[in-house]
């Protein structure tokens, strides 16, 4: 079994151990008349969380970017919101072999953006087990730059996708 697929299997586990039931995300269309639709209206609900849900899908689109394949955990259950996966051949005798980079990346949005203690050593802990990086996405001003922290040292490390 590769990293790969240690990884994510570890994080299949955890997912599935932390995720409560999703939410539901019906639309309804109304009928006007028999012959003619209304377009389905946009998405209601708490602006928080549709703020949040935002950065998540900004941040993957930038690691998608940057070459990583990402997973998005829905409604972030879990202690992760994100988890990309980048691989890199290795030359080694007799064939080529893949190494992989896992980030398990929490996102957090807004002035006062902190992870809790307890959510910092769940994810570290995560990572330690999977051998991957957890990793913490910043952005503290409304569509500004995005901050990824390191969380493996004390202190928060700055840390270049």
């Amino acid at each position: 079994m590769t990293i790969l697929e240690t990884a994510l299997q570890a994080a299949r586990e955890l997912d599935a151990a932390l995720t409560l039931s999703s939410p539901r995300t019906t639309t309804r269309v109304r009928r006007r008349s028999s012959s003619s639709r209304i377009k389905a209206k946009a998405p209601r609900g708490n602006k928080n969380y549709l703020s949040g849900r935002g950065f998540e899908y900004r941040c993957k689109r930038l690691l998608e970017r940057a070459g990583y394949h990402v997973h998005r955990s829905y409604a972030s259950k879990g202690c992760y919101d994100l988890v990309a996966i980048k691989r890199y051949p290795v030359l080694s005798y007799p064939r080529w072999r893949a190494l992989s980079k896992v980030l398990f990346i929490q996102c957090k949005k807004g002035k006062r953006a902190k992870l809790k203690d307890y959510e910092v050593k769940q994810l570290c802990a995560l990572a330690a087990f999977t051998g991957g990086y957890p990793i913490q996405a910043i952005c503290k001003v409304p569509r500004g730059p995005v901050w990824w922290n390191d969380l493996r040292d004390e202190r928060y490390t700055p840390f270049n996708p």
